[in-house]
């Protein structure tokens, strides 16, 4: 690396796609702005995944300080499992911020990033380098509404809260979550990239009439199993899935075997069906995509989202029991019936770098 150039490290939880596709636009701008910028991106998920995502040159480690909470599949928490880990994971902290220690100064970068890992900012306040968070949500007040009541879970807690409070502020984009265990939170508009609809495109592609919707269907990089019995083709309507979700579903394409990026597939479709999470919160409100949605059972940052949502943007939300069984064509109808909201602007994006960029 050029003595003189200036870096920046960027530990990125691998807890679904959301936080790559919050803290991607940002780097995205801050790449633009600062274009002798190096950025080093720490992340579980594999290059080719946050290179699809990622528009910009960035350096790699493959290596996970963060893995959230562990899933069932999109919609359940595995609380048992979760709290095995991080018991796990906290038993020898000490270690843990060694490493990232090493991992940091192996970059020696003039800023470290965190959306939203917290063993980093320990470890970069020791190094004597400013950490900042960025994110909508952080798991020193997530962990304990699931097991805060459990064995040893108090020490993980405290641990956690120390580790976040370490950052010179936490950035928090519209709409976070409430965030009691955090002292420097700065609120911040939405972040969300901005796709291209080319829903024409994909027509032609698959051989489909004109008038046929396009509808995606995403849970957010978790697994969500559908019963193809209930996913049959149905009259007007092509269904966009990750082919996991629907191996064998008649009247669906897995996106996998498209040409597009995901935030063009999103912009092309005519209503988008997800479970509440930041980034396809976010991303369908400032591209103005209708939206239903499944909930989660008692994740913390939910209520946030969905208040959020049916504030700024089209959406309905349909139960479980009719997402599991493909009955949404009513919800469709109706979501497809209500006068259009106003796309949303992703001011957050702006207002991030420029925070960023004062530690450069």
């Amino acid at each position: 690396m050029n003595p003189m150039q200036r870096s920046l490290f960027v530990a990125i939880s691998s807890h679904g796609y959301g936080h790559i596709a919050q803290v991607g636009p940002v780097l995205a701008r801050l790449a633009q702005v600062m274009p002798d910028l190096s950025i080093v991106i720490q992340c579980g998920a594999k290059r080719a995944q946050l290179e699809s995502m990622l528009l910009f040159p960035f350096q790699l480690i493959e290596h996970a300080d963060d893995f959230g909470m562990l899933m069932h599949n999109a919609l359940d928490i595995d609380v048992e499992g979760s709290h095995r880990a991080y018991l796990d994971f906290h038993r020898d902290f000490p270690a843990r911020i060694e490493a990232a220690r090493e991992r940091i100064q192996s970059v020696k970068p003039d800023l470290v990033l965190s959306d939203v890992p917290y063993v980093v900012n320990v470890a970069a306040r020791q190094l004597g380098i400013p950490v900042i968070n960025l994110s909508s949500l952080e798991w020193a007040d997530i962990y304990p509404s699931y097991c805060g009541h459990m064995p040893g879970a108090s020490q993980v807690i405290e641990q956690m809260v120390d580790a976040y409070n370490q950052a010179e502020c936490f950035l928090a984009p519209e709409p976070s979550m409430p965030m009691p265990s955090i002292e420097k939170v700065i609120p911040i508009g939405p972040i969300a990239r901005i796709g291209t609809n080319r829903g024409d495109e994909i027509r032609k592609t698959l051989q489909l009439d004109p008038a046929v919707k396009l509808v995606l269907f995403s849970h957010g990089g978790v697994g969500f199993r559908l019963d193809p019995r209930y996913w049959t083709r149905k009259e007007g309507i092509h269904v966009l899935m990750e082919k996991r979700h629907c191996p064998t579903c008649p009247g669906a394409t897995a996106i996998e075997t498209l040409p597009y990026s995901y935030i063009d597939l999103m912009c092309s479709s005519d209503a988008f069906i997800i479970k509440p999470g930041y980034g396809s919160f976010a991303e369908s409100a400032c591209n103005g995509i209708p939206v239903i949605y499944t909930r989660r059972p008692d994740w913390p940052e939910e209520p946030s989202l969905v208040q959020w949502i049916n504030e700024k943007a089209n959406c309905l939300e349909l139960s479980r029991e009719h997402l599991e069984k493909g009955q949404f064509l009513g919800s469709l109808h109706a979501l497809w019936s209500q006068a259009r909201k106003p796309k949303v602007e992703p001011a957050g994006i702006a207002q991030a770098v420029d925070i960023l960029a004062q530690y450069f």
